[in-house]
């Protein structure tokens, strides 16, 4: 069970009964000056952020469940992003028909939008870059992985497994549904190299010359199989 989206989503919920109760918490509302405020249709405000909130807090507990019974695993990740940034703009441009101010506070919540559509693309972009798989070159007994995180490393020895020990954490690295890649801290093998496409195996676990375990695999086992065929090749 998905408790950190389920706990946000009540306390969007709530926070959704809370404005409606008490308007003096809405944001921006609560700083003007009681002549702006007389210029606010706060009944109809109160109502369209109560009623924001809690599509958002449903969104937010619901969708991680939706995107993992349709195999989405990457997208349940992303649930809290996709439930928030997917109402936001709505609920600002919309909240401009309450308020009947001049037009500089109306170019302030544009202006608000505008980097929070900003800040959606970019971390769609950090995401998707990460999402995507390494590409691996093998040069005699060097193996080059490029990307995010990459490495550039002498292979000493390589194993298949069928399962890897526990990850205990993620020291600097980038984690995202079953893709993992960078630092991290392993049961028994301790501090390791990741760049896995699926939290299923086989995986290759290269020893190399700094003394640091790289483990990879690919999204189908298939693939990760020929993988490390041709590594097997490239070290003999």
């Amino acid at each position: 069970m998905d408790y950190v989206s389920i706990g946000i989503g009540l306390l969007l919920i709530g926070s959704g009964f809370l404005v409606k109760k008490y308007p003096s918490l809405i944001a921006g509302y609560n700083t003007m000056s009681e002549e702006q405020q007389k210029n606010v249709d706060i009944e109809g405000l109160s109502t369209l952020m109560r009623n924001s909130l809690i599509f958002m807090g449903l969104l937010v507990a619901v969708l991680p469940y939706i995107f993992t019974f349709f195999g989405m695993k990457s997208l349940a990740d992303s649930s809290i992003l996709i439930g928030m940034f997917g109402v936001l703009p709505f609920l600002l441009i919309r909240a401009q028909k309450y308020d009947h101010n001049s037009s500089k506070k109306k170019k302030q919540v544009l202006a608000v939008l505008f980097i929070l559509l900003g800040v959606g693309i970019f971390v769609a972009v950090l995401i998707s870059t990460g999402l995507k798989p390494p590409q691996v070159e093998l040069y005699d007994s060097v193996i080059s992985i490029s990307g995010m995180y990459g490495v550039t490393e002498e292979i000493n020895q390589i194993d298949l497994l069928p399962s890897i020990p526990k990850i205990e954490r993620k020291t600097n690295g980038f984690n995202f549904g079953e893709v993992r890649k960078g630092n991290f801290d392993l049961e028994d093998l301790g501090s390791c190299k990741l760049f896995l496409q699926s939290d299923q195996g086989p995986y290759i676990l290269i020893r190399t010359t700094s003394q640091i375990p790289v483990i990879l695999n690919r999204e189908l086992p298939v693939e990760t199989k020929a993988l490390y065929e041709r590594m097997k090749i490239s070290v003999e």
